[in-house]
């Protein structure tokens, strides 16, 4: 008896903890979303008034970060700086290697490649422009992610409880 009893909390503690880990990665994903807007603005800056190319706009913009951010745009940087791709390329690459591992969704992941596609152009404006435009779209985004975050993470801590909860009884 006292078996099935430890097996039954075990069942709602683990499904329990699921739902926990799920509001966790909810929360780094508005983390991440949080430091790519500043990193948007930042560039979106440097742009304006460094007047550098974007290699060293990317380069000066790693010093200022720290986690995969910070070897994103370095390694951007390097690459860049070599030439051996496109601006688009070369963004969509490091994209996959450093940032598609995290908590960041998929449609997070199609926003950041869209904006690589759009960097790169001669025209400085367009590319201040393009820049403020998907700090804008991301900061909406995070906006709306920050409103729902206290519910979401109760839904998925009950959730997590009552998936518990009918695995247990239908251990019993």
């Amino acid at each position: 008896m006292s078996v099935r009893m430890s097996l039954a909390w075990l069942c709602i503690l683990c499904a329990g903890g699921l739902g926990f880990l799920k509001g966790q990665r909810l929360r780094k994903r508005i983390r991440i979303l949080e430091r790519i807007v500043r990193l948007l603005d930042h560039m979106e800056r440097e742009l304006e008034f460094g007047r550098e190319p974007l290699p060293e706009v990317f380069k000066k913009l790693s010093e200022k970060n720290t986690g995969e951010l910070k070897a994103f745009l370095e390694h951007a940087a390097v690459q860049m700086q070599q030439g051996k791709d496109n601006i688009a390329a070369v963004f969509a690459e490091n994209v996959r290697t450093y940032l598609s591992e995290g908590d960041l969704f998929a449609e997070d992941l199609q926003r950041l490649y869209a904006l690589g596609s759009e960097l790169g152009y001669p025209d400085r404006q367009l590319q201040i422009h393009t820049v403020a435009v998907y700090r804008q779209e991301i900061k909406e985004l995070l906006d709306e992610l920050k409103k729902q975050y206290p519910q979401s993470c109760r839904l998925f801590r009950t959730l997590g409880m009552a998936a518990g909860i009918l695995l247990a009884v239908l251990l019993w």
